[in-house]
């Protein structure tokens, strides 16, 4: 079943709420747009555009829009904080919403996967990931489902920060522009059905 909350309808009765809150990871601006560190900002936009949205609302550090999936809530958001503080702009929207941490899912970059590699998890580490461990910090734990997207490691000596920092080849946009597509069902099946199936579509998904 899937997870929902009481709130009071227009006529003061309580009735079951159901919404969740996806957020890809990301930094703002147009110099970082296509870095292999904004892909969580490239999974929300294209989820968005498949749902008719644009996710350029404001609101609580963040880029933000909504939609209704089998009448559940949805919000999408992309937060403004910059990475390294992508957990404020989360708290503020937990917070607003006084949802539970199993209701959030946060996508990210992973360092740690072969490009266009994908992992989901209930919970788990930061993985040295900067986001991740901002949002860890504010929520006060690390139970909360999460979307690993890999991006790969720099095959030199080049430093990680400065890796994370380039843009996508066109070669890589086309291996991960292919891997969209079925990550937006994932996105949706975790909405509707909840994190395990979603978590044994995602992670059967292979390069």
């Amino acid at each position: 079943m899937r997870p929902f909350k009481l709130v009071l309808n227009e006529l003061g009765n309580y009735g079951r709420y159901y919404m969740k809150l996806i957020a890809g990871l990301g930094n703002p601006g147009k110099k970082y747009q296509y870095n292999k560190h904004n892909i969580g900002f490239m999974v929300i936009d294209y989820f968005a555009k498949q749902h008719g949205l644009s996710v350029t609302k404001l609101k609580h550090q963040s880029m933000w829009d909504e939609l209704r999936l089998e009448g559940e809530k949805i919000v999408l958001i992309k937060p403004l904080t910059y990475m390294n503080r992508s957990g404020h702009a989360i708290k503020l929207w937990k917070d607003y919403f006084k949802i539970e941490n199993q209701d959030l899912l946060i996508i990210y970059d992973d360092l740690d996967l072969e490009l266009g590699d994908l992992r989901m998890r209930p919970k788990g580490g930061t993985g040295g990931h900067n986001g991740l461990k901002s949002i860890v910090s504010t929520l006060g734990g690390k139970e909360f489902p999460r979307i690993r997207f890999g991006i790969g490691r720099p095959a030199s000596q080049e430093s990680t920060s400065s890796y994370v920092l380039k843009d996508f080849t066109k070669k890589e946009f086309e291996t991960i522009n292919n891997k969209f597509p079925d990550l937006s069902k994932g996105i949706e099946l975790f909405c509707k059905e909840g994190i395990n199936e979603a978590m044994n579509f995602v992670n059967s998904l292979q390069n």
